[in-house]
Order: C-alpha cells, then structure tokens, then sequence
C-alpha cells in the first residue's frame, strides 16, 4: 500500500503545478468526507472548515483569473511561486501516514515535482500557446489544465496507477508539443537566413516569408508546379514539386514523364545527380537534390548548407526552365 501512497502524493504535487488550489481542496474534501485519504497531524488541520472554506475561495479567485486577458498573465508570475509551496504541502500530506517517510524529504519532493510542472506551464507551454495563437487558445489550454489538475487529484487518491498512467501520458504529449515548437522557432531562423542571403543572387523566393513550416516554396512559373526549398533533421534539399490539384493524376504523371525523358541533359546541365520520385499512391511528383552538409538540429553548419541550397536552386532552375515551359505550351 505505501507504494500506492508514494504514487498518489507523487501525482497530487504533480496537479499543483497546474492548479495550486485544487489538489489542496480535493485532498481536504476527501480527507473530512471519506476513508480513502488520513492525515496525520498537522496536516489534519486541512480538513478544517476554515481551511476548506480559504481552499475553495482560492480556487474560485485561481480558475477566474487564469481566464481574464491580461489578469491571467500577472496570476501566472504570483502563481508560479504559489504553486511549488502549494506541491509541497500536498506531497508531505498525502505521504504522512507512510513509515519511514521524512517531512523535510517529502517536502522538498513536492517542491521539486509542482515546480517542474509549473515552470514548464509557465516557461514553455503557455508562451508558446499565446505565440502560436496570439492568445486565442489560452481560456481553453486553462480550461484543460484545471480539468487535469482534478482529474489527477481525484485519481492519484483513488486508484493511483491510473493517474500515474495519466501523467506519463501528458508527460509526453508535453514533450512532443515542446520539442515541435523548438523545431518550429529554429526553422523560422533557418528560413530568415535562407532567404536574407538569397536576395543577392536569385529573385526565385524574394516574394516568400520566412516561415515555421519544413518547407518554404515560390512557382516555378506553371500552376501546379512550384520550387521548394526543404529542410528536416537529416539534412536540406530543393525540389520541383509537381501536382496541379485533384482530378489532375495523369497530368501531373505526364509533366513528369515529358521532364524525365530529358533527365540527361537536365542533370548535365545541373551538374550533378537528381532524384526522380514517383510518390507512391499520392497524385504529386517530386525531382529533388539532397544536401547532407548539415540538417536543422546543425546550426554552426547552416551557413554552408544554405549557400549550396541557393545555388543548387538558381542552377537547378536554369537546367530545367526550359523544359518545364516547352512541356505546357504543347
């Protein structure tokens, strides 16, 4: 049973750095009204109506001001050191009753787990949700969060393993949506760059904006047809992208075979070695070169992958305008 106990005061502090309120109040409701949670002295003094009665105010004031514009950003400064003392007390009364446990260890854990929680909401999750989505998003992110932070309160006291299942799977849902982020801010920085040092040489991409996308694409001067630079975590490439839309599969299919009947001279004149892809099941068509000098997670060698991916595209064009033109106007 102490295992079970571990869990829950692990998962209870964990709720705290979302709402430092609620796992407070749920352990003190549940404490006075039912046998599934026992504290021991002093934290049985939670289960006073004062305290309750502080506890359910709190809360009240907490879900109400996270939702106002503006408010919400200065209750997130206050609540940010509210929220690792809020884990700490919640930890070091759900663990009171396990033997051997020391107060000063559990507080210091509680500390630890809602503070991590809370600095990664306030640090990493909020700001990137109010980037992304000028702030549209963020009433629903705190409606998610609160619901979380009850769900997981009621659960970590409950049936614990199941709440334990529940944070590993927000954990990494956390991690996935930070690191998708990360990716995103450096592939704006890559697309700045990119395009910066291009507007000396070509004016292929001189009407793009930078973007967070894997790709930033310009026509090739034909509807359906467009020059894309690509950029991923293996490395950098340009491509002729070719699909004219739906109910178009034998026009694109036919635009690539007319292109890939002059593959020769093209990739003479290219100076190097295409790849011809048929995309599988897809309508699209892609003639592509890959440049493996660095990838997005390679900054200190973007400098040389972006000059190669400039000049591959100005020599690119050159090498296959031609046909491109000669092709459509039959």
């Amino acid at each position: 049973m102490e295992i079970f106990n571990i869990i829950s005061a692990f998962g209870l502090s964990a709720s705290a750095g979302l709402n430092a309120y609620i796992p407070l109040l749920v352990v003190s409701l549940l404490a006075k009204y039912t046998d599934l949670i026992k504290l021991s002295s002093p934290w049985d003094a939670m289960t006073s109506w004062w305290v309750i009665g502080t506890l359910i105010f709190l809360t009240i004031i907490e879900v109400v001001a996270d939702k106002i514009p503006a408010v919400n950003h200065v209750n997130d400064v206050v609540q940010s050191f509210v929220r690792p003392t809020a884990g700490a007390i919640v930890f070091a009364a759900s663990a009171s009753n396990i033997a051997h446990v020391n107060t000063v260890l559990a507080i210091i854990a509680g500390l630890f787990v809602s503070g991590s929680v809370s600095a990664v909401k306030s640090l990493a999750i909020r700001p990137a949700v109010t980037a992304t989505t000028g702030g549209a998003a963020n009433v629903p992110v705190s409606i998610a969060e609160d619901v979380t932070s009850t769900t997981v309160s009621i659960l970590s006291v409950i049936i614990p393993i199941i709440a334990a299942c529940l944070l590993v799977i927000i954990t990494t849902i956390v991690l996935i949506i930070l690191i998708k982020n990360k990716r995103r801010k450096k592939r704006l920085v890559f697309w700045k760059q990119i395009l910066e040092k291009s507007k000396d040489k070509t004016n292929l991409f001189s009407n793009i904006s930078p973007s967070k996308s894997s790709y930033i694409s310009t026509s090739a001067g034909k509807s359906g047809l467009a020059y894309s630079y690509v950029i991923t975590q293996k490395n950098g490439s340009i491509e002729l992208y070719i699909d004219k839309g739906k109910n178009y599969d034998e026009v694109n299919k036919k635009i690539f075979n007319d292109l890939f009947e002059h593959k020769e001279d093209i990739e003479k004149e290219f100076g190097d070695s295409l790849e011809w892809q048929r995309l599988g099941n897809k309508r699209a068509f892609r003639i592509r070169k890959i440049y493996t000098t660095a990838n997005l997670n390679d900054p200190y060698n973007w400098d040389k992958l972006q000059s190669e991916m400039i000049d591959g595209m100005i020599n690119f064009d050159k090498a296959i305008k031609k046909y491109i033109n000669n092709i459509l106007n039959h």
